[in-house]
């Protein structure tokens, strides 16, 4: 018999599954035999599959908290204050992240949650601080230099990830 994907080679293997016929190139090797491309690949596990809805929730949650971690770590500038938040504040994120997404988790969302903890950090905070102090909205150039300036929301948002991504990887 022919192989059904590479017709120019002959074989005596078939899939365990579907019972096409397959070659040494096209199969895969599983706990319970030879099979197919198709049906040799493991679908992700329904903890890993995170709807679109889910990454948006999660990405609204994520922003948000981080951006007030951010905005307390400038009003309370101590390094012990950016210790303690980063560890508790991102476990708590992280937990947040979890939830919103519809208890998904995975290193896909692991990863945006850490990529949004720094970026709501780094920039939601000190937008929310000033806006907390009172003073208005800074343009993108003036807001640049202040999140270059200023370093704690960059440690904050550093240990807040590593704590969030660790939570829901």
């Amino acid at each position: 018999m022919r192989c059904a994907t590479h017709p120019e080679v002959e074989t005596e293997l078939r899939c365990a599954t579907c019972g096409i016929p397959i070659c040494p190139d096209c199969l895969v090797e599983t706990p319970v035999g030879m099979k197919c491309r198709e049906h040799g690949v493991n679908p992700p596990p329904p903890i890993y599959r995170v709807s679109p809805a889910g990454y948006g929730a999660a990405v609204l949650a994520g922003f948000a908290l981080a951006a007030v971690g951010g905005a307390l770590v400038l009003r309370l500038p101590s390094l012990w204050v950016v210790l303690a938040l980063g560890i508790v504040g991102g476990r708590m994120i992280g937990e947040a992240i979890w939830y919103s997404s519809g208890w998904k988790r995975g290193p896909r969302l692991a990863g945006l949650a850490a990529l949004i903890i720094g970026v709501g950090a780094v920039v939601g905070g000190p937008l929310l601080a000033r806006l907390w102090s009172g003073l208005p909205p800074l343009d993108a150039a003036a807001l640049a230099r202040h999140a270059l300036g200023a370093p704690l929301p960059w440690v904050f948002g550093a240990i807040a990830a590593t704590a969030a991504y660790w939570r829901i990887r």
